[in-house]
């Protein structure tokens, strides 16, 4: 939805953290992390600590003048415990749920456990080697449940509150919808990570974003109607397979050109603008534009 890939949640609160100093870190009973906009990869930004005292901090995250991120922090008596690994084999597709059917959704309860080495190997890379392996997993949980679980795909993580916790040492990830508003698409998600001494207990705030339609012949012709205009022009379109992309292609098809349908992974929503337009109209293209 923002027209390019925005970089997930958990990375960018394991970079914030690592502006905490050590002891602090140690011993962190609750993070609330707030994501205001979407932080993008290639982009420069500030994390600066903003506010401490006694037990609290609070870190900020942020781009021209404008806060991306906060993350206030809440130290306690005791070090968060070691964990060991906990690789478990987890899901490679996400749920793909509607925000009408969120509300009466039961709550789902399956094995989990992040791959803490890959963690372990990435927190130095982003300045925060003394963030605890416990801390890693929680933000990885939490992540996880939003994009894969509840409400899954077409999820944008809008907020977190984490909380130390002790409970059965069972390696499992329960998480439950607690509101869901089909007006806003705003869904709140109770989650319980259950890793012995190092569990967790989540509040997570997420945005279901609305599906957008593909475009057809009657959405095209109300703003352009159908003419023989580009007949004979080839025309290529890159990102062909959805969006603004999408109904570009589509526009194009319309005015009698042959459209080379560029896409890298959605070959099956370029085939959908194929069967609406016509195998003469749409050529589909597989490339990577990075490339």
């Amino acid at each position: 939805s923002y027209g390019r890939c925005i970089a997930h949640g958990a990375l960018v609160s394991i970079a914030a953290l690592g502006a905490a100093d050590a002891p602090r870190l140690e011993r962190i009973e609750r993070l609330d992390i707030r994501f205001r906009q979407p932080v993008l990869p290639g982009a420069m930004y500030a994390v600066a600590v903003v506010g401490q005292e006694d037990a609290k901090a609070q870190i900020e995250v942020t781009r021209g003048g404008a806060v991306a991120a906060t993350i206030a922090l809440e130290s306690g008596a005791t070090p968060v415990p070691s964990i060991g690994e906990q690789r478990v084999a987890a899901r490679t597709t996400p749920l793909h749920q509607m925000i009408e059917g969120l509300a009466v959704t039961e709550p789902l309860s399956e094995p989990y456990g992040c791959d803490l080495s890959e963690l372990r190997r990435l927190a130095p890379e982003l300045g925060a080697s003394d963030v605890p392996d416990a801390v890693l997993a929680w933000l990885a949980a939490a992540s996880y449940t939003v994009g894969m679980l509840v409400p899954g795909r077409d999820a944008v993580f809008v907020g977190a509150r984490i909380t130390r916790a002790s409970a059965a040492d069972s390696g499992t990830l329960t998480a439950g919808v607690t509101a869901a508003d089909d007006r806003t698409g705003l869904v709140a998600v109770d989650v319980s990570l259950d890793q012995g001494e190092a569990s967790a207990r989540m509040a997570l705030n997420a945005f279901l974003l609305p599906p957008v339609p593909p475009p057809d012949r009657a959405s095209i012709g109300r703003h352009l109607p159908p003419s023989d205009a580009l007949a004979g022009r080839n025309v290529l379109v890159v990102g062909a397979s959805r969006g603004l992309g999408a109904a570009v292609t589509a526009g194009f098809a319309t005015q009698g050109a042959t459209v080379w349908a560029g896409f890298a992974r959605s070959g099956d929503r370029v085939e959908e603008l194929r069967a609406e337009f016509g195998p003469e109209r749409i050529r589909p293209l597989m490339f990577d534009a990075e490339d």
